[in-house]
């Protein structure tokens, strides 16, 4: 029996060696590996008592990631270098170079490193930047990769690892991994990070990653059929016109488009439904306070909030209930990329879209 922590799929397992959750998946004739290490808790503790839940990019990486360029909707020119630099690869023999993606969460950079692994026909290990603590952790897992590919999302966090950011650069530059014991050189494998805060990495960790991959906002068009293939992939009915309704809400990111669709499926079925409808559509999105533009309460207390002045960063956050990072990386994306506000010297402050939005509420 799987006792697994809370947020763990019933099936994966847990592999007492590496105090990890593994879950092992053949797919298009390739196996892809993904790892989240149990760092912090000592071997005689029992895994029982871990309640940290998986972060939601691990569970993605589990569960409906397209796992081939040709399902990828969207990102076509990113797509396109990639495909180039594998073709190179495999040409020439040679390691496909270390990348970066960034981009808010939810908009596609694990599923990009899983097209990547299966188009190499190489093993994929998924890790966290906070799960790697000490260069030790690291080179268990590049031993691991065996010449494959290491992906480390959320990286921005690997500043918090003692060592591990001056290690890694001899370990991704040449291929050396330098521990107490000495040095030694690794197979060559390909590091690809996923962050939302690329600024926050060392400068000389990420002059080592090449040209970073920018993931674009998707268009509405692109979030139209995002729903219809989360839809498929969930065997939940649905047409073309109610994707297109569930994706104007979605804030064109495919994590918030499928778990829209979800709310919008369970309120169908509530009402007598088998497939979803507008009503049920109209139901999830007042339930959940999304209103015609995409924007949640959050959104619309934060553009009261600054609509006479500069509010710095931090009193936003505070106000919102979370720390500034969160701030940063959640709330500030969409309402910037929308146009409804702008981050500045004095904090952030409305534009004239904004202005005029904040007028009609």
């Amino acid at each position: 029996m799987n006792n697994a922590p809370i947020g763990v799929p019933p099936e994966w397992e847990y592999d007492p060696d590496h105090r990890a959750y593994w879950l092992m998946a053949e797919e298009h004739e390739v196996t892809v590996e993904r790892i989240k290490l149990n760092v912090g808790y000592t071997d005689d503790q029992d895994e029982s008592d871990w309640e940290e839940p998986l972060d939601e990019e691990v569970r993605q990486f589990a569960e409906l990631p397209p796992m081939i360029f040709e399902e990828f909707i969207g990102q076509k020119r990113h797509i396109k270098r990639l495909n180039a630099a594998i073709i190179a690869s495999n040409k020439l023999d040679k390691p496909l170079p270390h990348m970066a993606f960034i981009g808010p969460a939810g908009t596609g950079k694990t599923s990009l490193a899983a097209c990547c692994a299966n188009s190499l026909e190489r093993k994929a290990l998924m890790t966290t930047g906070s799960a790697l603590p000490t260069m030790a952790v690291v080179a268990d897992i590049v031993q691991q990769v065996d010449g494959g590919i290491m992906f480390i999302d959320e990286a921005h966090d690997l500043v918090l690892g003692e060592g591990v950011v001056s290690g890694m650069l001899p370990l991704l530059e040449d291929w050396k991994l330098s521990l107490s014991t000495g040095t030694k050189d690794v197979k060559k494998f390909t590091c690809i990070m996923a962050t939302t805060e690329w600024g926050v990495l060392d400068g000389a960790l990420r002059s080592r990653m090449g040209y970073p991959y920018e993931l674009d906002r998707y268009n509405e068009m692109d979030m139209t059929l995002i729903a219809l293939e989360h839809a498929k992939r969930l065997e939940i009915p649905l047409d073309r016109d109610r994707a297109n309704l569930v994706a104007t809400r979605s804030r064109k990111n495919p994590r918030e488009c499928r778990v829209l669709l979800i709310e919008s499926y369970h309120m169908a079925i509530a009402g007598g439904s088998q497939k979803v409808t507008s009503g049920a559509c109209h139901e999830a999105f007042d339930s959940l306070k999304i209103d015609r533009w995409g924007l949640k309460e959050q959104d619309r207390d934060l553009l009261r909030l600054i609509r006479e002045k500069p509010v710095a960063k931090s009193r936003c956050a505070g106000y919102l209930g979370m720390d500034t990072r969160t701030f940063e990386a959640i709330v500030v994306p969409y309402l910037f990329s929308e146009g409804y506000m702008l981050i500045g010297s004095r904090g952030a402050e409305l534009t004239d879209k904004g202005r005029l939005f904040v007028g009609e509420i």
